[in-house]
């Protein structure tokens, strides 16, 4: 069975070799590598990427996937979801976008689509995402889908010293959202 999920305006997929181009592009900018673990990005580093994940099943154990993101009506891709799935039956999340797209909703929309689907479809019991403390706009859109905050930690991160907030969004308190009218 191939993932497509669907929300009003986008679909969310496995990455295939056609996003690579686009991929690497908005990777490569200094204000979507920010707060991210690379600094450089090009296409074979995004090849490499899809290599990696495509050789694992989907949602494996302790293995970071790489989901598309695109526009419904186009196909073009808007950005990227990544998904490691725990061994204590949560998942860790993370979300990319490019910044021509950024603003307009679709990491709400993309996030929260593939939250329902975590808790309905795969049965996780919590997620969690780590986001840096100066990262304003992933920060509102994980507390609009529920997440809080709690804990952080401080380390060095791009020669400067750091703090990332860890957010969580226990199976418990995401059914309670959806029961509300």
């Amino acid at each position: 069975m191939t993932l497509m999920l669907h929300s009003p305006r986008l679909c969310i997929l496995p990455m295939d070799e056609r996003d690579l181009p686009a991929f690497a592009a908005y990777r490569a900018k200094p204000e979507v590598a920010r707060y991210q673990s690379w600094e450089d990005y090009d296409l074979a580093r995004a090849k490499a990427l899809l290599a990696e994940v495509q050789a694992k099943p989907f949602a494996s154990l302790d293995h970071w996937c790489q989901l598309a993101v695109r526009n419904k009506t186009s196909g073009a891709l808007l950005g990227d979801l990544a998904l490691k799935r725990l061994a204590d039956g949560e998942a860790e999340l993370g979300l990319t976008l490019a910044p021509a797209h950024q603003g307009q909703g679709y990491a709400t929309e993309a996030l929260g689509t593939l939250v329902a689907y975590l808790f309905t479809e795969l049965g996780l019991k919590g997620l969690q995402a780590w986001v840096d403390s100066r990262n304003a706009p992933c920060i509102r859109v994980l507390e609009r889908l529920g997440f809080e905050r709690t804990g952080q930690e401080t380390a060095p991160f791009k020669g400067e010293l750091c703090t990332e907030y860890r957010y969580q969004l226990p199976l418990a308190r995401w059914q309670q959202r959806q029961e509300r009218p």
